[in-house]
Order: structure tokens, then C-alpha cells, then sequence
């Protein structure tokens, strides 16, 4: 008689079952203003990424009037400022100007202070509170050392002169010179006018040779939010180190790298006095 055949056992895998591969992304498009924020599922649209990882946060749970059609938007708002799509919009251009400031202003404050610490001489206004300080003092303004012969209120209404028009323009995006006709009104994006204004000198966001990597103006938005937003964090960090330690950020950030055990967050507050030591 035939012996019968064994029958087979599968073996279960040890972990689990295996997960399929996820699907690879499609790959990015190159020249700069081609693709649209659906090309990118990851910072746009109901499937995006959230400020809390997946599962602890689903569509439900947030805002609804986020609906991920801006960049960067994550769905956080939890004190549910934006009511409707206008207070939204309203929100957004604030924080977006403020992100751009911020990020100026960084850098102002950092860059004149590393070029004084490598012997440049610029002298006390280096230091970027120190900068206002002696403005207050003597009612005049220096640039990398050299003193403007304006006095402080003649500095200010030229100021005032240029950036009002321009800022009044952009929200507007109607003529506020008399008798000037400006370009692009009512036509241009008061958030984002460099495709009708021409403004983009680095051609990041037409990039028609696809010269920037394949980085669009979809993808450069929300690197843009995101840098601005670090920006306005450090900013704070820079106007509380100030308040704490009476220097600005690069010496702070010198000594720390210097004796990174000796001068931090911990000793400083631990220890008042060694904010005012060289280390």
C-alpha cells in the first residue's frame, strides 16, 4: 500500500505577518511652478501628516476649517482660533510676515556679533541689544561701525515713507501713491506675488531649467513656514537669553560649545553670577 504523502505545515512567521512594501512615491516633478500641492500628499490635502503622530490624532480630532489646503498646516489649533476660512486666512498672512521678519531678524542678530568675535570692529552696537541702546543715547544709528549723520525720527519717517506704501500695496493690491500707477493690481497673490511681480531672483519658484532640484513653489512654501516658524522660536530664545544671561546669542552659544558641562541652561540658572564670567 502507498504511504500517504506528509502534509505540509506552514510556518507562521515568528513576528507576525509581513507587512506589504509601501508604495513608493511618485517621483517629483522638475520645473519649479508645474506641479500643485496634491503632488504632495505628505503636507497637503486630508491625508498630510499631523502635529501628533498616527493614531493619537485622526481627521476628527482638529479643526475642521484646517483642511490642509494651506502649506503647512498640520491641524493644530488647539485653542480654535481660526472660526471660519477668513479668520484663517487672516492668521495665516500674519504668521507668515512675522515668520519672514523673524528670519531677517535672526540673522541681524547673529551675523554682526560673529564678525565683531573675529576682530572685525564694530564696538558695543555689535551686540544687537547693545545696537539700540546707544541709538536711544545719542539719537543716531551706526552701520558696521560707521555712524549715519541722520538723527533717529529722520531715519524713522523715511522708513515709515517706504514700507507703509509697500505694505498698504500688498494688502490692498490698489494704487496708495497719488498720481503713480503701480503694476499687478489686484492681480497679484499679496502672500506670494513672486510669479506676477517677477520677484525671484534665484528662479526658485518658476525654475523652468529645473535648476533648483526639482523644488517647486508647492514644496518651497512649506519649507519656507517651516524655517520661519524655528525662526520666531529662536527669536524668543534670543530675547530671553538676553534678559538672562546679559549677552547676545553667539557669545552663548561660544562659550556653550567652549565647556558645554560648565555653561548651560542648568549652571546658569543654578548660578547666576557665571552668566557675566568668560569662560
Amino acid at each position: 500500500a502507498k504511504k500517504a504523502a506528509p502534509k505540509t505545515v506552514k510556518k507562521a512567521p515568528l513576528f507576525g505577518a509581513k507587512k506589504a512594501a509601501p508604495k513608493k512615491a511618485p517621483p517629483k516633478k522638475k520645473g519649479g511652478g508645474a506641479s500643485k500641492p496634491g503632488d504632495y500628499p505628505q503636507w497637503y490635502g486630508s491625508d498630510r501628516r499631523l502635529f501628533l503622530p498616527g493614531g493619537l490624532l485622526e481627521g476628527g480630532d482638529y479643526n475642521p476649517v484646517l483642511d490642509g489646503s494651506l502649506p503647512g498646516d498640520y491641524g493644530f489649533d488647539i485653542l480654535n482660533l481660526a472660526t471660519d476660512k477668513e479668520t484663517l486666512t487672516k492668521y495665516r498672512a500674519a504668521e507668515l510676515i512675522h515668520a519672514r521678519w523673524a528670519m531677517l531678524g535672526l540673522v541681524g542678530v547673529v551675523v554682526p556679533e560673529a564678525i565683531a568675535s573675529a576682530g572685525v570692529p564694530l564696538g558695543e552696537s555689535a551686540v544687537w541689544y547693545e545696537a539700540g541702546k546707544n541709538v536711544l543715547d545719542d539719537g543716531y544709528q551706526t552701520w558696521f561701525g560707521v555712524k549715519i549723520p541722520l538723527p533717529l525720527p529722520v531715519i524713522f519717517a523715511l522708513e515709515l515713507a517706504l514700507i507703509a506704501p509697500a505694505e498698504l500695496y500688498r494688502g490692498s493690491q490698489e494704487n496708495v501713491i497719488p498720481g503713480i500707477t503701480l503694476p499687478f493690481t489686484g492681480k497679484a497673490d499679496p502672500l506670494y506675488p513672486g510669479k506676477d511681480f517677477s520677484f525671484d531672483p534665484l528662479n526658485l519658484g518658476l525654475d523652468p531649467f529645473g535648476l533648483g532640484g526639482g523644488e517647486d513653489l508647492a514644496e518651497l512654501k512649506v519649507k519656507e513656514l517651516k524655517n520661519g516658524r524655528l525662526a520666531m522660536v529662536a527669536m524668543l530664545g534670543v530675547f530671553v537669553q538676553a534678559a538672562v544671561t546679559h549677552e547676545g546669542p553667539y557669545a552663548n552659544w561660544y562659550k556653550h560649545v567652549s565647556n558645554p558641562f560648565q555653561y548651560n541652561l542648568l549652571t546658569i540658572l543654578g548660578n547666576g553670577s557665571l552668566a557675566d564670567n568668560q569662560i
